[in-house]
């Protein structure tokens, strides 16, 4: 039986060029072309697809809106967004995967459109593919179990909001220690509405530096961090080359370029690099991890490795574990790709797999 597909995109040139694409794939069947979110809503209703490729910016109703409808009348349907590399589109595309989006691609904006649209219609069907897989072992479409977002306050001290969820931890190995002097992340697939979670849940402001790696391309890890930002008590920047760590702000790698960290004194500095690409990543988890190989001789970091497909982050948490590094893993439950965090746990390198309100349960307990 063949994948019931609609495509949403105002641009009568995108949708003729993403059927083009998706036409090698024959088990995909383009069952309608909307023109905007709303039109596709009715025809979704209809036709009842199997997959959503959706515009970003769109009249009538653009894809953050066609998402929320959806939402609100449960349904369910793996929804892939295309959007373009600009700030307002990569905004509504952070939000969309808070939203229920399962993935985004980037729109081609130069170059031979032919040939990148072929490697989108690729890229597009791998997403088809995984997210398949995915909803055979586990439910895809469920209501959010994120809490309600309370209003930032970013200091220090004794935290005073409510109802905020507590969960106790059962997966360590061992006591875990509860200070720390650097925390460093590594994230991939599922990792903005994993990092949405986790912001929007810290009780305070962590009192040391937290260095995040997430798979993304450019422009839009600056759209996850101002959106991290608005949710949170806690400051979250896109990283500058040479700037210092400060307590209390989480810096996320660009999109395209490498994160490392260097003990200078007493202050983290951070560097942007160009390097190749490692694991086909860039950034790469592994390379952020391995820049802290000295760090981890004189200070306490833990790591922390969370949904992603891959194995980024295993060979980093191998060269510079030690006494001074705990290792958490997040578990195959409440991973929406068990891939990164698995690598870690097959290696036996972890000292601890936790859920993810375990993870958020665990930082609220520090310091």
């Amino acid at each position: 039986m063949k994948d019931k597909v609609i495509i949403v995109d105002d641009s009568a040139l995108y949708r003729l060029l993403v059927k083009r694409a998706l036409a090698p794939f024959k088990n995909l069947e383009i069952v309608y072309e909307a023109v905007n979110g709303q039109d596709a809503f009715d025809n979704i209703k209809k036709l009842k697809p199997d997959f959503l490729i959706s515009d970003v910016e769109m009249p009538i109703m653009n894809g953050l809106e066609l998402l929320k409808k959806l939402k609100q009348e449960n349904i369910c349907i793996g929804v892939i967004m295309l959007s373009g590399a600009s700030k307002h589109n990569a905004n509504i595309t952070i939000e969309s995967l808070n939203l229920g989006a399962f993935d985004f691609i980037e729109k081609p904006t130069s170059g031979n459109t032919s040939s990148n649209f072929d490697y989108i219609g690729k890229q597009i069907y791998q997403k088809i593919l995984l997210y398949k897989t995915l909803r055979r072992n586990k439910p895809l479409c469920r209501e959010s179990s994120n809490s309600k977002i309370i209003p930032k306050r970013k200091i220090f001290g004794k935290d005073t909001r409510k109802n905020i969820p507590h969960h106790k931890i059962t997966g360590l190995k061992s006591n875990l220690p509860k200070h720390y002097d650097l925390i460093l992340l590594g994230i991939s697939t599922g990792g903005p509405k994993t990092l949405i979670k986790i912001f929007s849940e810290l009780q305070k402001p962590l009192p040391v530096p937290m260095l995040i790696v997430q798979h993304m391309p450019p422009m839009f890890t600056k759209s996850l961090a101002d959106n991290l930002d608005r949710k949170s008590k806690m400051t979250v920047v896109e990283a500058l080359d040479g700037e210092r760590a400060k307590k209390g702000i989480a810096y996320i790698a660009p999109g395209g370029k490498h994160l490392e960290v260097t003990l200078t004194g007493l202050d983290y500095r951070l560097k942007i690099t160009d390097k190749p690409p490692v694991n086909s990543c860039k950034p790469s988890v592994d390379i952020l991890f391995e820049s802290a190989k000295d760090i981890v001789k004189k200070k306490k970091v833990l790591l922390m490795v969370l949904t992603g497909m891959g194995k980024d982050g295993k060979d980093g948490v191998a060269k510079i574990k030690n006494e001074n590094t705990t290792v958490i893993a997040q578990d195959e439950t409440t991973s929406i790709i068990y891939g990164m965090p698995k690598a870690i746990v097959d290696a036996n390198l972890h000292d601890a797999k936790m859920s993810l309100d375990e993870i958020i349960n665990f930082l609220n307990g520090l310091w």
